[in-house]
């Protein structure tokens, strides 16, 4: 059996950009799961056009950002298929890289009003995933961030006290 055969109709476990070597884009998970609610499934795999976006979506539902993906359900058949997800993708997403400190991705997201950045390796390297990870304005809210960084609260109790 050859490599390519064995990754043939498996999906990776959530996370995983299994063989993944460059960024496409970002998606919203609410874009997601209006996608995957409406079925928007193709037999073949082929680039979808404007016209059937504006078709199957109205422009309300694009801007919506509920929806729980938890509660889509997706049969083994449309497993097999394909979902273009080109045209609702923000193909410029804003990145930056993995050593910007945290005071600066908070001046980020107050001054650009954003609410997601792509993290991207500080070096590019054969098996280095082009995306690290995603940060989000719920990931820079204190609470969150003291939770990840417990060695914080210590610090910023020591300042308190001298």
């Amino acid at each position: 059996m050859d490599e390519e055969s064995d990754h043939d109709g498996v999906v990776p476990p959530v996370g995983l950009a299994v063989g993944a070597t460059e960024v496409h884009g970002l998606i919203l998970r609410a874009r997601l799961v209006h996608v995957l609610e409406k079925k928007w499934f193709l037999r073949e795999k082929r680039r979808t056009e404007e016209w059937e976006v504006r078709e199957k979506f109205t422009w309300v539902e694009l801007a919506e950002r509920e929806g729980k993906i938890e509660e889509v359900a997706v049969t083994s058949e449309e497993m097999e298929m394909y979902v273009d997800l080109h045209p609702l993708t923000n193909t410029t997403p804003y990145t930056v890289m993995e050593s910007m400190s945290v005071a600066k991705a908070m001046v980020l997201f107050r001054q650009l009003g954003l609410h997601h950045l792509l993290i991207v390796p500080k070096f590019e390297a054969a098996g280095v995933p082009p995306v690290v990870g995603i940060l989000t304005r719920q990931d820079l809210i204190a609470y969150n961030i003291l939770n990840a960084f417990p060695h914080l609260t210590k610090a910023t109790s020591r300042e308190k006290g001298n």
